[in-house]
């Protein structure tokens, strides 16, 4: 079954088809930030196995297989908008709040990466301060929303992606042992030297989102763990675990791995072996019982960051209304905010 998308009829919203023409918002910071309007789409996907014994001891062209966390699919409805960075928080961007990161490498429009969930979500409440308007991670559920935009497909540009789409750098994530000739399929476009993550250069999506696709894989909000069946509404994932969900996938890897569904978890104390970053969100986060503030284990090494998304309201209000719906939230695992509030 494909996934779908559907606005919320009552909101009266554009179509998804009109959305690539909203023109984004600048912060303080020069993140740029587009607005996601809610709606429900089916989450994960399903299919077989990949098949094999050593699932990555090749490359696969088989993009409908399906990976077990990604099952079931699930239908799950957002019902706040809320704004998303445009690409990854940039190293421009990081820098303003830890200057010394990095020192001396790289440039200010490469993605941040080499960074931990911890880290990322201290730069969500330092811009939170400095902004008077609450930032986060996007929750797994925001973000497959937000990079899907609509499309029914295995990735957000079609069944396949396009040509040149997936950087590959120099020997980076074993690339002799998937390509030993040297010769890469269409998708995949090799790059000499070191890797240079700049955001912005791959087509966006109708929302007007790059680099969902590869580049570096984002930091999500939520803890790793197995779907469930069933509706949901505005779902957090799991109550409490060892790893945080990032999403995306990064350069130099298996476009099977940058899927829209493709997700996993690390230790959020700690940076991936070539680093995770991540993207902004802003909107409605009292409403949806979420504090303010994308492990691919035994799989490819990847490279991976984060983007914020900002949140309705302000700082105080959005972050002090929610320590009754967190206490909640604990005491079942993937709790909706709707089941929450029925709850009380």
């Amino acid at each position: 079954m494909k996934p779908t998308v559907t606005l919320l009829p009552a909101l009266l919203l554009a179509p998804l088809a009109a959305l690539h023409a909203a023109e984004p918002i600048t912060n303080s910071v020069g993140m740029k930030l587009v607005r996601i309007e809610p709606g429900t789409f089916t989450m994960g996907q399903d299919g077989p196995s990949l098949s094999g014994d050593d699932k990555m001891a090749a490359h696969h062209t088989e993009f409908r297989c399906a990976d077990w966390d990604e099952k079931p699919a699930h239908r799950v409805t957002l019902m706040q908008p809320f704004h998303m960075s445009v690409t990854e928080v940039t190293l421009g961007q990081f820098r303003q709040f830890e200057p010394d990161f990095r020192q001396g490498k790289g440039v200010d429009d490469e993605a941040v990466s080499g960074i931990t969930w911890t880290q990322a979500v201290a730069f969500c409440e330092w811009l939170s301060k400095k902004e008077g308007k609450p930032y986060r991670l996007p929750t797994e559920a925001e973000w497959e929303y937000a990079c899907r935009a609509g499309t029914t497909t295995i990735f957000h540009t079609g069944e396949t992606l396009p040509a040149g789409h997936q950087k590959w750098f120099g020997e980076q994530g074993r690339r002799s042992l998937y390509f030993p000739d040297g010769k890469f399929p269409p998708e995949y476009a090799r790059q000499d030297g070191a890797s240079s993550p700049r955001v912005g250069q791959t087509t966006p999506n109708a929302w007007g989102l790059h680099d969902m696709h590869g580049n570096v894989a984002e930091w999500c909000l939520d803890w790793y763990g197995p779907y469930e069946s069933g509706d949901q509404t505005d779902p957090l994932g799991r109550s409490e675990g060892d790893f945080r969900v990032f999403r995306g996938g990064g350069h130099s890897m298996l476009a099977q791995l940058v899927r829209s569904a493709n997700r996993g978890g690390w230790v959020p104390d700690s940076s991936l072996p070539w680093g995770v970053a991540a993207r902004a969100i802003s909107a409605c986060s009292a409403a949806a019982g979420i504090p303010c503030s994308r492990s691919w284990c035994g799989r490819q090494t990847v490279a991976a960051g984060f983007r914020i998304r900002r949140c309705r309201g302000s700082v105080s209000a959005s972050c002090s209304a929610i320590s009754r719906k967190e206490q909640l939230c604990r005491l079942r695992p993937r709790r909706s905010t709707r089941e929450m509030s029925a709850s009380k």
